[in-house]
């Protein structure tokens, strides 16, 4: 006779680890999220972030990339229907404040108020960061759009360093290279001693002597 079927075999709970690294893995993946291009939204507008980084039209953008000061412009195109681009929004004003102003511009534009903008960027989704340097774009955005990652893209397709990351780096050398002035207890209590053996003898041969 066939043995009796056990207990089907149970799965065994997620270590600690496990669930930590999948729950990060989960955040990046909808820090990377977009809003198609093709969906359209009516009446459900959301409410952006107030941020330092200039809203331009569609046409001032394309002038200023071309007539810009800086070596570089980085675009934000967004949609304000987009909860990712309201996400993102805060995120692109905090990258923008850490990059000196005279090497990087930072600006953006509502893509979904002027389509032939997006189409002519290839954008397929909101929102879309893109380098320009020249005139010419220079760099795609794809990834987690968190701030360590946009300013990690910004830096290696630019000459430009975020000054957060420069000031840091600057403590950490005068950390080593400043010269630390505080009291030496050590010499000090050494000199203390020294006296303190003197003034011992001095009253013991004085002692003997009388």
């Amino acid at each position: 006779p066939a043995a009796p079927e056990g207990p089907p075999p149970t799965t065994p709970p997620p270590t600690e680890a496990a669930a930590a690294e999948s729950a990060a893995a989960a955040e990046l993946a909808a820090a990377a999220a977009v809003c198609p291009v093709e969906v359209v939204k009516q009446n459900n507008t959301i409410t952006t972030y107030t941020s330092m980084v200039p809203v331009v039209s569609a046409l001032e953008a394309m002038s200023i990339v071309k007539e810009s000061k800086q070596p570089y412009v980085v675009l934000l195109v967004y949609a304000k229907w987009c909860p990712f681009s309201a996400k993102v929004d805060q995120t692109f004003s905090m990258v923008a404040g850490s990059f000196p102003t005279h090497s990087a511009l930072f600006i953006k534009v509502d893509g979904y108020n002027d389509k032939r903008f997006g189409t002519h960027l290839v954008i397929r989704g909101y929102p879309t960061i893109m380098i320009f340097g020249s005139g010419k774009p220079v760099s795609l955005f794809e990834g987690p759009k968190t701030r360590k990652h946009i300013t990690d893209f910004i830096q290696a397709n630019t000459n430009v360093t975020s000054r957060t990351l420069r000031l840091k780096s600057q403590a950490a050398t005068a950390m080593f290279e400043t010269p630390v002035r505080g009291v030496d207890w050590m010499l000090r209590f050494s000199l203390f001693y020294v006296c303190l053996t003197g003034v011992f003898a001095s009253f013991k041969y004085y002692m003997q002597q009388t």
